[in-house]
């Protein structure tokens, strides 16, 4: 069985003990149909620690000043969109941050990026494991309310792509994105 570890805060671990506890006492039951084996839990947007939050906001100036170096003079981060996740990726006990943002004009003054960072903390403090680019102007939309681990994949609910028909501006196909979780919290894209 796969229980999503999210950060240990006491309302999440008495949720995730009780799911498990349902799941187990369920199956022992007789006549009872098992839930599927992969329990999952959602994880609630809440704000990062302040040296996360600094740290990521150094990460994205640098992808900024990167940006205007490559000829892009208005690219731009509005660091008030951030959506911010702490989830257990690994299982050791510790949460890693996941935050996703917003660039604008990167690839063009009227150009947008979807962006997903990972923080990871270890002996010398947090670092960054992931920097995906996952949507964007014409690709998808990402928003990062709704995310979700199952067993070693994050699966990022809260996505738009496109239909035949849509304009560049709107698409309108509910979709999702998984990317696979390794061993030290890093997210890759399914194959």
């Amino acid at each position: 069985m796969s229980i999503a570890r999210l950060s240990p805060t006491p309302p999440q671990a008495m949720i995730a003990r009780l799911a498990a506890g349902i799941v187990v006492g369920c199956a022992l039951l007789t006549g009872c149909d098992a839930p599927s084996s992969r329990v999952e839990l959602s994880s609630v947007p809440q704000a990062a620690p302040p040296d996360v939050v600094s740290l990521h906001r150094s990460n994205m100036e640098d992808e900024i000043a990167a940006a205007r170096t490559s000829g892009h003079a208005h690219a731009s981060y509005a660091h008030d969109l951030d959506i911010s996740h702490a989830i257990d990726l690994t299982g050791d006990g510790t949460a890693e941050w996941l935050v996703f943002s917003t660039l604008e004009g990167t690839l063009g003054d009227n150009h947008w990026t979807r962006t997903l960072s990972v923080y990871r903390q270890d002996n010398s403090g947090w670092r960054r494991s992931t920097f995906e680019h996952i949507g964007g102007k014409g690709e998808a939309s990402v928003g990062g309310e709704d995310v979700v681990l199952e067993g070693q994949e994050v699966v990022i609910r809260d996505v738009l792509t496109f239909a035949p028909d849509d304009a560049m501006c709107c698409p309108s196909q509910r979709s999702e994105l998984r990317m696979k979780v390794d061993a030290d919290g890093r997210l890759t894209f399914e194959d």
